[in-house]
């Protein structure tokens, strides 16, 4: 019996100590999770401030060519449909009015000084709508009659100009000033 106490008093002691071992964590073993924590955490937030600098980048150069290419696409079909286009241009300012069957009169312009400075703002009726912002230049030009080239370009993160050579329907009026003077 004597042995059978002895092995019982060893196996409740080799119990404890497993169970020392195996609940408790040491020093050693926090410090290792801990190091392997800040290195992922560090890698996260690296992959999010890379990422977050390539939106920026997106926002600050592709959206605004998009925006502009979609303008002009938007001018293109408007024009291809119209009729008794007139082109105004100033020092300050180029509007461009014309008719579109079924729409009425509706009018491109764009100023470098006031309240719209640097906007391309399209009016129908009553109705005024801002199409594009931080636009550094408009031009609309005629080179023959049944054609029209409109031009913009603007200043953001990276200077660019889209350029569209517009033709029209055969049966179109084009008139164009400069400065009030009508050139037919």
């Amino acid at each position: 019996m004597a042995t059978q106490g002895r092995d019982k008093k060893y196996f409740y002691l080799h119990k404890i100590d497993a169970m020392k071992t195996s609940l408790a964590f040491t020093l050693i073993e926090v410090l290792i999770v801990l190091a392997i924590f800040t290195v992922m955490a560090g890698s996260m937030y690296s992959v999010l401030l890379i990422s977050q600098r390539s939106w920026d980048r997106y926002a600050a150069d592709i959206v605004p060519k998009q925006e502009l290419r979609s303008l002009l696409a938007a001018m293109a079909h408007e024009l291809r449909e119209s009729r008794n286009i007139f082109i105004v241009t100033s020092e300050q300012q180029v509007k461009m009015t014309f008719v579109r069957p079924k729409w009425g009169e509706i009018a491109y312009t764009w100023t470098d000084q006031g309240a719209d400075a640097r906007k391309i703002i399209r009016t129908n009726y009553a109705n005024q709508r801002v199409m594009a912002y931080n636009i550094s230049s408009v031009s609309f030009s005629a080179p023959q009659d049944h054609e029209v080239i409109v031009a913009l370009s603007t200043k953001g993160g990276q200077e660019f100009q889209l350029k569209e050579k517009i033709a029209l329907r055969a049966k179109t009026g084009l008139f164009a000033q400069s400065n009030n003077e009508q050139i037919q």
